[in-house]
């Protein structure tokens, strides 16, 4: 009992800190960088796959007709149900699901999007093709994810040079620590990628290079491009 209580605990500072990571100011700089990317309208029904406590979910709802956001996580999505409910937003749809299993038909979104879903799992591979497959054809799949500069030090320096103090330095740090450690950077996501089936069609880099933007490509629909936020 006191272990599985401990275990609830760590969870829910868990929830806490990423509800808290999704306020941030470069946070917010990284979503307000992928909508413009994206381009949303109000005809689209967007995925958001791996969506925490649904911060960024809500964003893309206030643009599209409907937004799914998915998680792994069950007390991510009660957290994201409970902050659209204060919010009054209706046309979003939190389910808690495995990453490689979505409860989609194939063809089903318009867009795809993910922040940070595949540089820290285990089979990203897989689940890049299940993105991929519910995807429409022709959709948009956008992904976020921590380039080769993303480390500590780098993530420091930014920091100073923003001036980034207290939880915001502080998460910012912690997930150049995170992405140092699983090393799955720019070269290994291009893999990926192609590993999936898919290409990369554009790339930017926001926060000054730590991080980049990839929309991909099923074979046949890409086309090279390259660009900075």
């Amino acid at each position: 009992m006191g272990k599985a209580r401990g275990w609830a605990i760590s969870i829910k500072q868990l929830v806490d800190f990423f509800d808290m990571v999704g306020q941030t100011d470069w946070n917010r700089l990284i979503q307000r960088t992928l909508i413009h990317w994206i381009g949303i309208h109000d005809r689209q029904r967007i995925l958001e796959a791996g969506c925490g406590v649904g911060r960024f979910t809500l964003l893309l709802a206030q643009r599209a007709h409907h937004v799914d956001g998915v998680d792994v996580h069950p007390l991510m999505i009660e957290r994201a149900r409970r902050i659209a409910r204060d919010f009054g937003i209706r046309n979003v749809t939190y389910t808690a699901a495995d990453m490689a299993a979505l409860p989609f038909a194939d063809a089903s979104f318009d867009v795809v999007t993910s922040m940070n879903l595949l540089f820290a799992n285990v089979s990203p591979v897989q689940v890049l093709r299940e993105l991929a497959r519910v995807a429409k054809p022709g959709a948009q799949i956008v992904l976020l994810c921590p380039t080769r500069e993303m480390n500590p030090w780098s993530a420091h320096i930014y920091c100073e040079k923003r001036q980034l103090h207290d939880f915001e330095r502080d998460s910012l740090i912690s997930w150049a620590t995170a992405a140092s450690r699983q090393q799955t950077h720019h070269g290994d996501m291009d893999r990926i990628v192609r590993a999936a089936g898919l290409t990369v069609a554009e790339r930017a880099v926001v926060l000054d290079g730590l991080a980049q933007i990839m929309k991909v490509d099923p074979p046949g629909e890409s086309k090279d491009g390259a660009a900075k936020a």
